[in-house]
């Protein structure tokens, strides 16, 4: 609610002549796929989930390639994918001026500089292994 008791628009854009809202749907997907992401697998495998949130070790297993591999991809994704999808959805909504141009440029280096550190971790395991994948989001 709004100061005066009225209730606030939230999610919403204020229509032209102010005294109501009107939908944006672009707002309430961006926070809806933005909750269902924090809240949800994250495209990662159950079991790393269940080890990761409830201590719970995983299977034993005797092919170690496999295993250092899917938990190297499934660290990455558990850490980087709800970001990456933010940041895809606003690049997304916004137009292709020169401004807009340099927001997408100015977030595909923030999230590159971000994730930086645990990239720079993961490689030399992926190497190692000889893991597939990439350790990406383009913007």
């Amino acid at each position: 609610n709004s100061p005066r008791g009225t209730p606030a628009c939230n999610n919403q854009n204020i229509s032209k002549s102010g005294n109501e809202c009107e939908s944006n749907s672009n707002a309430e997907e961006y926070h809806r796929t933005r909750l269902e992401c924090v809240h949800g697998d994250r495209g990662v495998n159950e079991l790393y989930i269940k080890e990761l949130k409830c201590g719970t070790s995983l299977p034993t297993t005797t092919n170690v390639q496999d295993r250092v591999c899917d938990i190297i991809n499934d660290k990455w994704k558990w850490e980087t994918s709800c970001e990456c999808k933010r940041l895809q959805m606003l690049e997304k909504m916004y137009g292709d001026s020169d401004y807009e141009n340099a927001l997408r440029i100015s977030m595909q280096s923030k999230l590159d500089v971000t994730y930086k550190s645990l990239k720079d971790t993961l490689e030399p395991w992926k190497v190692y292994y000889q893991c597939g994948g990439e350790f990406e989001c383009d913007i």
